[in-house]
């Protein structure tokens, strides 16, 4: 029998990157506009409106089984995952945004010139995150999250943490040579291999396969990350955004792990395939 899958609503937030440049009232002669943005520039997220703290790891994994598909000479598939989980409040510190490598590909690629923002300021972004927080006591459905082309993971981080303060694990995946940047476990940050060429007709099943990947790493016999067990693995779902909203089509086809999914202002590569799907 087909199994009834169920598209359902996980969260809504504000989806805009985290670059608002605030007025500054002063008597000064007025600053050249690079000067004024460095000036009023203070990011900071949308604070988390659920009742428990988001705590926050980076995942840094390879797939070892898979050449990567854009980058065959760079070997095996790696990828980037930050891991968002109710947490105790009052424990841990503050996440960064960005790592350095992933703020300046994407001050190159994705912020306009002249705004005067560095790297810096993209790290120290308020994300209402904490490292190394406690966990909340308890199990948990697990979202994946996938971001749109060209867009770094981190600018779902708004999102992720909505989600963990509602009682959800969360793991917010980068997809590696699709956006401006995703630091991996040599230190390394490449950046988009794709951008200049448009997404191919297979992203949507190369992501489905990331994510599957992930999902093997965080839920199989011999899972990598320290909290698996806050992870209700009968409870999986998936959201993205744009080409990271098609995907979740994709990935729920192929793996049956995942009983929910958000298409995210994301247009359909493929019709619904009715044989999985309902």
């Amino acid at each position: 029998m087909t199994r009834i899958r169920r598209i359902a609503a996980v969260a809504a937030l504000v989806l805009a990157l985290p670059l608002p440049l605030a007025g500054a009232a002063s008597a000064a002669p007025s600053p050249t506009p690079a000067s004024a943005a460095v000036a009023a520039f203070h990011g900071e997220l949308p604070a988390p409106t659920g009742r428990y703290a988001a705590g926050e790891e980076v995942l840094r994994l390879t797939d070892r089984s898979r050449t990567d598909p854009w980058v065959p000479s760079a070997g095996p598939r790696q990828l980037a995952v930050s891991m968002f989980y109710p947490a105790r409040q009052g424990t841990g510190a503050p996440a960064p945004y960005m790592t350095p490598g992933e703020a300046q590909g994407f001050l190159a690629t994705r912020v306009p010139a002249g705004t005067g923002l560095t790297a810096q300021d993209l790290v120290d972004v308020d994300t209402h995150a904490y490292t190394g927080a406690k966990a909340a006591g308890g199990r948990f459905p697990l979202v994946v999250l996938s971001p749109g082309f060209e867009n770094p993971r981190a600018t779902l981080t708004g999102l992720a943490t909505d989600l963990a303060a509602h009682g959800y694990v969360v793991a917010l995946v980068g997809h590696t040579y699709e956006d401006s940047g995703e630091t991996l476990a040599d230190g390394s940050t490449p950046g988009c291999a794709l951008c200049d060429t448009g997404a191919p007709d297979s992203l949507p099943d190369s992501r489905a396969k990331d994510v599957s990947f992930v999902l093997d790493q965080l839920t199989g016999q011999h899972p990598v990350w320290r909290l698996s067990h806050l992870i209700d693995r009968d409870r999986v779902g998936m959201a993205g955004h744009s080409i990271g909203g098609a995907s979740t089509l994709n990935a729920m086809a192929e793996d049956r792990r995942i009983l929910a999914g958000v298409n995210m202002d994301g247009t359909f590569f493929q019709p619904v395939p009715a044989d999985t799907l309902e």
